[in-house]
């Protein structure tokens, strides 16, 4: 009976291990969405994210606005405007918090094949959430909802997408959308938007 209790113990220990995650599978490449050595991500709506060489964010530009992130070590970085993020992981999560006061910050989850499903962040009280579905062993999400509200104020937005183009590393370069947004305010009547269309992207690698 012991030695069954053992190998039961053993067992359960060698199937919690084969599904967790590296550091490495949780980079900032992985909280992204991206696969292979990438470099810089530029979206046909202006922004650009660069990354470093161990696949983490060192910066997003926004037309003029750029903010930066600088690593200390491969789990503690600073901001531009000097706020400073721990990164702590589980199996299946990678959580940035400040590590002083109210530990506002993002948390980031994957499913046991590596692919980003939920983005949370909780900066001073502002929640946001993005889930991301997929179907079968796809490596792009068909569907993507999103979530934010503070006070009496919420956003929303759900949408469904088809890839049309992708890189040689397996990054869509072109995709369709079709979806919906929706803002709503305490006593104000909720307004709510059907968008559809094309977006594009340009991937540099290392």
């Amino acid at each position: 009976m012991k030695k069954t209790i053992i190998t039961l113990a053993l067992a359960v220990v060698a199937v919690a291990s084969a599904a967790a995650l590296t550091p490495k599978q949780m980079n900032g490449r992985a909280c992204e969405g991206l696969v292979g050595p990438v470099k810089t991500v530029k979206y046909d709506g202006g922004s650009t994210t660069t990354f470093n060489s161990a696949g983490q964010i060192v910066s997003i530009k926004y037309d003029s606005d750029t903010y930066t992130y600088k690593y200390q070590t491969a789990t503690s970085y600073t901001t531009g405007q000097g706020e400073k993020y721990r990164i702590t992981y589980t199996a299946t999560t990678r959580s940035d918090l400040q590590p002083y006061g109210e530990k506002f910050g993002y948390v980031y989850t994957f499913d046991s094949k590596g692919r980003i499903v939920k983005k949370r962040s909780d900066i001073e009280f502002f929640v946001t959430e993005t889930q991301y579905f997929y179907k079968g062993d796809s490596k792009v999400p068909y569907r993507v909802t999103y979530h934010s509200g503070e006070g009496g104020y919420v956003y929303e937005s759900d949408f469904y997408y088809e890839y049309l183009q992708f890189d040689s590393h397996g990054n869509w370069t072109k995709r369709s959308y079709n979806g919906i947004r929706r803002e709503s305010e305490a006593d104000v009547d909720p307004v709510v938007e059907n968008i559809n269309g094309t977006s594009t992207r340009t991937i540099t690698y290392y």
